[in-house]
């Protein structure tokens, strides 16, 4: 079968190489290079890199209103468009170029978690399962009733990063017996979503990183394991150096309980750094400072000079 291919990230990435094991794809659709990293230079898609390895056209256009562009990715004579965490909502129009329509790879189990960052929020939330949904495409978002669904525990020590990448694989698993299955039977029939159970994942901001330390140690370390790699967690040291910003890069809750007020730094060792939060204690074990490398606690306290104890994050 022949499909138009739409991502951008990695999990795309890993969805479009698999489909490429089995299937053909004339065109691949990604969002335009973002400017990375201190140069700011533009730095094309991961799904844009996979494409370039393998030879494929690729688009990449700012949007996707434009009759010419849906007539280009129309005359592929593809079978349907498969999208993978591609960044942008499809226009109506869209769904009906191909006779199978739009099928979406989406990392939840769905109607749980529709949404821009599903992968995070189930670790936020403290999700036992997460998993993928093949789901036909509809003009609102991550609604269309689903064909396939494949199931993946979150791990106690998941971090976005690694639950997905397992999910990226078991994407291509539960895409791959979809296709098979609508191949055998193109009138097949996706199972409609139960619209009782719906939760929104919403996009992630870099603001959305500081750390309360009013909430439980609990709830701080899965947000910690949650926003890593983006937008990543962080507090304030409460000193007059310019650079007191943190990045908290790992932590767990200790079993112990706090009277000291949240924030408060109440012990410090090459175990970790921990810290009251509202009830209990969180152990920080890997952090940065402003400018700094990402070290373990050890490292990182060995190479200041001003001790930490009895200070405060904010």
């Amino acid at each position: 079968m022949r499909f138009v291919f739409a991502g951008s990230p990695s999990f795309a990435a890993t969805i479009l190489e698999g489909l490429l094991t089995h299937h053909e794809v004339p065109l691949v659709l990604t969002q335009p290079p973002e400017a990375q990293g201190r140069g700011r230079r533009p730095r094309p898609t991961e799904v844009a890199l996979a494409a370039e390895r393998h030879r494929l056209p690729v688009l990449a256009p700012e949007g996707l209103g434009t009759r010419a562009l849906r007539a280009r990715v129309a005359e592929t004579g593809a079978d349907a468009l498969v999208v993978a965490a591609y960044g942008r909502l499809l226009p109506a129009p869209w769904l009906t170029l191909f006779p199978l329509g739009a099928l979406n790879v989406h990392a939840s189990l769905l109607p749980r978690w529709r949404g821009a960052s599903p992968i995070a929020h189930a670790i936020l939330a403290g999700d036992a399962e997460s998993g993928v949904s093949i789901m036909r495409m509809s003009p609102r978002l991550d609604d269309g009733p689903v064909y396939r669904y494949c199931v993946e525990p979150i791990h106690h020590d998941d971090t976005t990063a690694a639950l997905g990448a397992r999910l990226a694989r078991l994407g291509v698993r539960c895409l791959l017996e979809a296709l098979d299955a609508l191949a055998s039977n193109p009138t097949l029939v996706p199972q409609e979503q139960d619209e009782t159970r719906v939760t929104y994942a919403p996009r992630l901001c870099k603001e959305d990183g500081r750390l309360d330390w009013t909430q439980r140690a609990e709830d701080l370390a899965r947000r910690v394991r949650a926003f890593t790699p983006w937008p990543g967690t962080y507090a304030f040291l409460d000193t007059a150096h310019p650079d007191n910003r943190l990045a908290v890069h790992e932590a767990a809750p200790l079993a112990s309980a706090s009277h000291r007020p949240p924030g408060t730094i109440v012990a410090t060792d090459e175990e970790g750094i921990d810290v009251a939060c509202g009830t209990d204690l969180l152990r920080i074990t890997r952090l940065q400072r402003s400018g700094g490398a990402n070290l373990a606690v050890g490292e990182f306290l060995r190479g200041r000079r001003e001790p930490l104890l009895g200070h405060r994050l904010l």
